[in-house]
């Protein structure tokens, strides 16, 4: 009962975060939120591990299945009291592969409601490898139907611009994540499922064949 009251709590501080932003959250289906702000259509899926030892693991698939999501933008938002296990070499390698690979956006959601955008999400305008943008995946109501666009009631974003979120002011460039450069070889301490990654290894090894 106590983690259904939290994905509850989490999805309440989600919904809040983009609708003090100016977005218009449209639908809510499972663990998704769904919204749209000016021209761009943003999804966000709620991460809850089923124990603090799964944690990596989670989050790793949430991400990998964001994937082929047909939205302008993606994130995944994961409670801060999961989110700060994950450290180190293996939140450097997260990051790189929710970024250059999955093009996943991450926020944090604080122990009493605060959300925090970890990891800016990457504008998908183009089709990421092996997606199908025919419709967007994973959501029942789209499963008929290409992706429903609401029509804008505000000007649109000028190009290139994305969603001001918080720590930003009007006018400056998106802020860029501090982290870490690569590690040149994979950390010891990583699950099974991620160390046999090919992904991993070639993230892990940026930097170190240029030299």
């Amino acid at each position: 009962m106590a983690r259904v009251l939290s994905r509850y709590r989490v999805l309440a501080a989600v919904k809040s975060y983009l609708e003090s932003r100016g977005c218009r959250v449209e639908e809510l289906e499972d663990q998704t939120l769904v919204c749209y702000s000016n021209s761009e259509s943003i999804a966000v899926r709620i991460v809850l591990p089923a124990s603090s030892g799964g944690v990596l693991e989670a989050v790793w698939e949430a991400s990998a299945g964001c994937r082929p999501l047909s939205f302008d933008r993606v994130y995944i938002a994961v409670p801060s009291n999961f989110l700060r296990r994950i450290a180190g070499k293996r939140m450097t390698m997260l990051r790189d592969v929710l970024e250059g690979y999955h093009k996943v956006g991450l926020l944090r959601v604080g122990d009493e409601g605060s959300v925090e955008e970890v990891l800016p999400a990457p504008l998908r305008r183009s089709e990421p490898p092996g997606a199908d943008l025919s419709r967007p995946t994973g959501l029942r109501e789209h499963e008929q139907a290409p992706q429903r666009r609401v029509p804008d009631t505000s000007a649109a974003l000028p190009q290139g611009q994305r969603i001001q979120f918080s720590g930003e002011r009007a006018g400056e460039p998106a802020s860029q994540v501090s982290t870490p450069s690569s590690a040149s070889s994979i950390p010891d301490d990583l699950p099974e499922f991620a160390r046999n990654n090919p992904w991993l290894i070639i993230f892990s090894k940026r930097g170190v064949d240029s030299k």
